[in-house]
């Protein structure tokens, strides 16, 4: 056929995803690929598959009308695009940046639409999350600085603003509570300031879990949203430290 349409094993199409990957492939023909969301009633066995899928479903929702990074579990490419970028390379967890990076550098667009949604049955368990996470954000900044610093192409994270600032915050907590455990206790007296903070710059997400799934949820959702910064925090210095060494993930 004329589009390539891909998707993960644990995903599920809703009754109106087919058609409306085809009517904005119609209505768009400038577009060289269009990409949706998780929908909300995602499922998972575990509070960190559900927590997970709500989470990127807040972090997509307001993307767009264009995006650099197609969502895999549900992105159409139109067949020349698709070989104009090269296909998909084999590098996981990041097999959707790379193909963004690519299309963006044959001149394709990728068109976001929150009204394409499929439903994942996505459970992880702890070791399994730890590790994704750290090596997603390894492979972003990788990403990043081969594009920035090397001018390998562009990539842009569709992540709300209020997550960046969040993450600077975890950063500061961190570097508090080790100061005030190796040189003074004094730097003990801003973590308050930095739990504020985080508690404050993450509270549109708190809403968004509390309105579909509880308080309880929310609070736990909000602390986990913490501990997976500090992943990301943590793969983002191996990620560092790897391109230093001359590590590369994109084609010369």
């Amino acid at each position: 056929g004329d589009v390539y349409l891909f998707t993960d094993a644990d995903v599920e199409f809703l009754p109106d995803t087919m058609e409306r990957i085809v009517t904005a492939l119609e209505a768009h023909p400038e577009y060289g690929a269009v990409t949706g969301n998780l929908s909300i009633d995602s499922v998972s066995e575990n509070f960190i598959g559900t927590y997970k899928n709500l989470y990127m479903h807040f972090a997509f929702k307001d993307s767009g009308p264009t995006m650099d990074v197609p969502y895999t579990s549900v992105v159409a490419v139109r067949k020349d695009a698709f070989w104009e970028a090269g296909g998909f390379v084999d590098i996981l967890p990041n097999e959707d940046r790379m193909l963004g990076i690519a299309l963006k550098r044959a001149g394709h667009t990728i068109l976001f639409d929150n009204d394409i949604q499929v439903r994942h049955y996505r459970t992880y368990r702890w070791p399994e999350f730890c590790r994704i996470e750290v090596q997603r954000a390894r492979n972003i900044v990788i990403l990043h600085l081969e594009t920035k610093v090397l001018r390998r192409g562009s990539m842009k994270e569709h992540i709300p603003s209020t997550f960046t600032v969040a993450t600077t915050l975890v950063a500061a907590f961190g570097v508090l509570l080790v100061l005030g455990l190796v040189a003074s206790p004094k730097f003990l007296m801003g973590l308050p300031v930095a739990i504020l903070g985080f508690a404050a710059v993450m509270g549109p997400f708190f809403l968004f879990m509390l309105r579909h799934k509880g308080l309880a949820f929310a609070l736990a959702g909000t602390i986990l949203a913490g501990v997976d910064l500090a992943l990301c925090i943590v793969g983002a210095a191996r990620g560092l430290m790897a391109f230093l060494l001359g590590r590369r993930l994109l084609p010369s």
